[in-house]
């Protein structure tokens, strides 16, 4: 049963939850994408989880706005977790997250155009049929609307409205992130009051099966959808309206970096308790198939009609391909999509959606390369993450195997051979598919690793006794750690 307040559930907190019985979480919202791949001792944690609490499923690389369709890998990851811990519902973003060959880990905006509307609702169609699960719809936060353009010549929904005709046309529940909806509110320069009146009018309330609660940084104008604060105070006004006026509706608490104690957490969970009224029946959540809607039951693995319509109107190809050149540091044909007036502040707009994509990247690199910073120094090392994560797109669902091209940069052979190491060990580590490896190098790498570790107090590496000659290394998981097992040494 989902009811009342859960938690985003993070690595960190899986052994606080297991060991201790928390009164303001009630359900845990497992994160698909941070369990692909990966090996089998962290997934059953989750069985242990699971045996303590209901759950509901959420992911970020559906992509349900782009034109290719769904990789058959992902459906297939994604129904194996339905089957092993069976959530109560699953969702996925109003968005695109995965550009042509790019894989974004980003949510970017869409055109609420009826073509759109009619790719996304049989998708999701789709997805609800496959999956026998309840599918929500998530709305974002945006930095650039391309919905508030007159000059696009065609019928631009709301985003309140495109919701709603998914809902009727899918019978698809709506997960309302209500830190999305007023950043979106502040980020466009939209009158606070009014956009929530409209976006709260033209919804549905009995679709809303699901509230998430985050909180956010603002940067040079612009509020950042960061999940690494507190929830801020509209946030906390806008939640307590809805769920005086239409709760109790099942809340769920977001944080994802500048991970605090678990304790921050909980007091966070104690405030949305509070809040969720008592005493009502909880909202009802209906089987995924019956519902009488206008669904259209197309399997939309296969791509659309890419073609520009007679009428002039732009499908959601146009919208991708700017998106894809934008990355590629082409930004004009997005340009075109916004409304002239709002161009100052879509400049500014996609300059957070690049440095959230690059972040990103970096972010996994530094996890994988973490090493290095002792041997090149903070500086250095950060010049080669920005500049790999500058050059080279996640190819992947899977951002544990992003930068296996770093060890490119160097060319002393020893910072060659290091970062081969490392990426081998994280892919050991990682990747249930991978157990273990053999490695060959002409230095002593295992020497440098080790000296890279934080657990080493040696201030100045000796490279004396480093000698080229056939160093092998046999790499090997053993429940959650990696062994190392040298089997060549040196000229033996």
């Amino acid at each position: 049963m989902i009811s009342q307040t859960g938690l985003g559930l993070r690595t960190p907190y899986i052994q606080e939850l297991l060991e201790n019985n928390f009164k303001s979480i009630h359900w845990l919202e497992f994160l698909a994408d941070q369990y692909y791949q990966v090996p089998e001792f962290v997934l059953k944690k989750l069985d242990q989880l699971r045996e303590i609490y209901p759950c509901v499923l959420h992911s970020v690389n559906l992509s349900l706005g782009s034109a290719e369709e769904i990789p058959e890998i992902y459906l297939k990851f994604l129904n194996n977790l339905i089957s092993r811990y069976e959530p109560a519902w699953i969702s996925d973003h109003l968005c695109i997250s995965r550009v042509k060959n790019i894989f974004t880990h980003d949510l970017l905006p869409i055109i609420y155009s009826q073509k759109n509307l009619d790719l996304i609702a049989r998708r999701i169609d789709f997805l609800q049929e496959k999956f026998k699960k309840l599918f929500l719809i998530e709305n974002i936060s945006s930095y650039i609307n391309f919905n508030l353009n007159k000059n696009l010549n065609i019928k631009i929904f709301s985003e309140a409205e495109f919701l709603k005709k998914l809902v009727n046309k899918t019978g698809c529940g709506i997960l309302l992130d209500i830190n999305n909806l007023v950043l979106s509110s502040e980020n466009h320069g939209l009158d606070y009051q009014d956009f929530l009146d409209v976006f709260l009018d033209k919804l549905d309330f009995k679709a809303i099966k699901q509230i998430h609660l985050a909180g956010a940084e603002y940067h040079q104008g612009i509020w950042i959808d960061t999940h690494s604060r507190e929830i801020g105070d509209k946030t906390w006004q806008v939640f307590k309206k809805i769920q005086e006026t239409y709760g109790p509706i099942p809340t769920c608490l977001e944080w994802d970096n500048d991970l605090p104690e678990f304790n921050k957490i909980l007091k966070e969970a104690e405030k949305i308790e509070v809040l969720i009224p008592v005493g009502r029946a909880d909202t009802q959540v209906r089987p995924y198939k019956e519902f009488e809607t206008e669904r259209v039951r197309a399997d939309l693995r296969v791509r659309p009609d890419r073609e520009v319509a007679e009428s002039g109107e732009i499908i959601n190809l146009d919208c991708e391909s700017a998106w894809f050149n934008f990355l590629n540091h082409q930004p004009e044909d997005l340009y075109e999509l916004i409304n002239p007036a709002e161009k100052g502040r879509m400049i500014q707009g996609l300059k957070i959606y690049k440095n959230s994509i690059q972040g990103t990247l970096r972010k996994n690199l530094v996890k994988t390369y973490k090493t290095l910073e002792k041997i090149l120094g903070p500086e250095k090392f950060n010049f080669y993450i920005n500049k790999y994560a500058e050059q080279n797109f996640s190819d992947d669902f899977n951002l544990n195997s992003y930068g296996e091209k770093f060890s490119e940069l160097f060319e002393l052979i020893y910072l060659k051979e290091l970062a081969e190491f490392c990426y081998a060990w994280r892919q050991v580590y990682t990747q249930e598919e991978m157990p273990g490896m053999i490695l060959n190098f002409q230095m002593p790498v295992y020497e440098l690793w080790k000296y890279g570790q934080p657990e080493d107090k040696n201030t100045k590496l000796d490279f004396s006794d480093f000698k080229l000659g056939q160093y092998q290394y046999l790499l090997a998981r053993e429940g959650h750690k990696v062994r190392v097992l040298e089997m060549l040494n040196g000229t033996e």
